[in-house]
């Protein structure tokens, strides 16, 4: 991979995290009525409600919800370290 390629996959990747974060902020400001929550706020409900709330986004098929999903995950490993 070129020093390009590699900034155009790094540029598309913060990109698709900013989109996901965009995401969970409107989530969290839609249901929970507040800017932001503390990671041991999280429980399981809170990610089925998010799951739901990407379903129900329009122009977002199955495998970009995953995707979002799995972003969100790796954001809370990151979180916990």
């Amino acid at each position: 991979m070129t020093t390009r390629q590699c900034k155009r996959f790094l540029n598309q990747e913060l990109k698709n995290y900013k989109t996901t974060e965009s995401y969970l902020k409107k989530f969290i400001k839609k249901i929970y009525k507040v800017d932001d929550i503390q990671l041991k706020q999280l429980n399981y409900a809170y990610v089925i409600d998010f799951e739901q709330y990407l379903l129900k986004l329009p122009n977002l098929n199955n495998n970009g919800l995953m995707e979002h999903i799995e972003r969100f995950k790796k954001l809370c490993k990151l979180g916990v370290k």
